[in-house]
């Protein structure tokens, strides 16, 4: 069984610390493009979307519909992409996230952070 990411998997301290801030109410999560795996952090009380990760200022309104942008594929509309009822093909591994440079997002497991 594949053990994906959970919203309390992120460390939100430092998402915030790093000045990935929308509103003053975060919540944030984290999925995939099922093409490319082009990973993304959404703040979805704010409804924005982080595409860089050393990059806070790059962003854009997380509305669907929206396509990739690394390879245009297009998240349909009315189709949860973060949440327990999204579809596995939007979620993000641990070994995924580990893998990638968003790997600061994720509390390690014995709750010390990346940094």
């Amino acid at each position: 069984m594949k053990e994906f990411v959970q919203d309390d998997d992120l460390n939100h301290a430092l998402i915030l610390e790093r000045g990935f801030q929308t509103q003053g109410d975060e919540d944030f999560a984290v999925f995939h493009c099922p093409a490319c795996k082009r990973i993304y952090l959404v703040e979805y009380e704010g409804d924005t979307l982080f595409s860089d990760p050393g990059d806070p200022s790059v962003l854009k309104s997380f509305d669907c519909p929206f396509s990739c942008l690394s390879c245009g594929h297009p998240f349909p509309s009315g189709e949860p992409i973060i949440g327990p009822k999204a579809n596995d093909r939007y979620k993000v591994t641990r070994h995924e996230l580990l893998a990638s440079t968003w790997s600061w997002l994720l509390r390690t497991p014995t709750g010390s952070i990346h940094r």
